[in-house]
């Protein structure tokens, strides 16, 4: 039986035409193994931006968060601290409010 190729439509094809046509294949091969590579450098190199503007972020929350708890006043209550806490300028309401 005579040698088959993958572009051969059921002829029989000559052992140069199977190495041409392997060539071929080689080279997409070897052509998409370069560009995957260059994609993976690339998403890498972004990843690595990525991760250290992450990290900037992190800080700059971090020294914000450190700066709010320096300024704000030590004898703060929460809302917690007094439930019963009426406002200064106004009376409270005497219902709540009705939706």
């Amino acid at each position: 039986m005579p040698r088959r190729h993958l572009f051969d439509n059921g002829y029989p094809v000559c052992s140069a035409t199977l190495v041409a046509g392997s060539e071929v294949l080689l080279a997409l091969a070897r052509r998409s193994l370069v560009l995957s590579r260059d994609r993976f450098a690339a998403t890498s190199i972004l990843f690595e931006k990525s991760t250290r503007s992450l990290a900037q972020s992190n800080a700059l929350c971090r020294y914000t968060r450190l700066l709010t708890d320096a300024t704000r006043p030590k004898t703060h209550r929460g809302i917690e601290a007094a439930p019963d806490a009426q406002p200064r300028e106004r009376a409270a309401r005497p219902a709540p409010h009705q939706l």
